[in-house]
């Protein structure tokens, strides 16, 4: 039995599409985003990510693992898909569905698919 855990940050720039179709009362929703250029921070998996010229261990993590990347290095896109209901008083209720992968190779291969069913209510 093993454990590996993992931390990954991401800040991204990219196109998003988004759209809304009325059915019935409510609307059907879609998203879908895709990173172009990001600034990913990921531990560098040394002991002590801190340098010679730097006394603050938290920035030597900074400057060790961060990296400004674009597609196809990082490649993360998302997809969202829903049904909204209004309510009275615009409150609305609905469900989506959500979908993600992400792939990214430094400085170890990191591969993750999510997805899952939401149910939200908005007040």
């Amino acid at each position: 039995m093993g454990i590996d855990t993992w931390q990954f940050t991401q800040v991204a720039l990219g196109p998003a599409y988004q759209y809304r179709y009325p059915v019935w009362k409510g609307g059907v929703e879609a998203a879908f985003s895709l990173p172009v250029s990001s600034l990913v921070v990921r531990p560098n998996y040394a002991f002590d990510p801190s340098l010679p010229d730097e006394t603050n261990y938290y920035f030597g993590y900074l400057r060790t693992g961060t990296q400004l990347v674009a597609f196809p290095k990082l490649f993360n896109p998302r997809f969202r898909a829903g049904y909204v209901l209004p309510l009275e008083d615009a409150k609305s209720v609905g469900a989506y569905y959500n979908m993600e992968w992400l792939s990214y190779p430094d400085p170890r291969p990191l591969r993750v698919f999510t997805h899952g069913v939401d149910l939200v209510y908005f007040f």
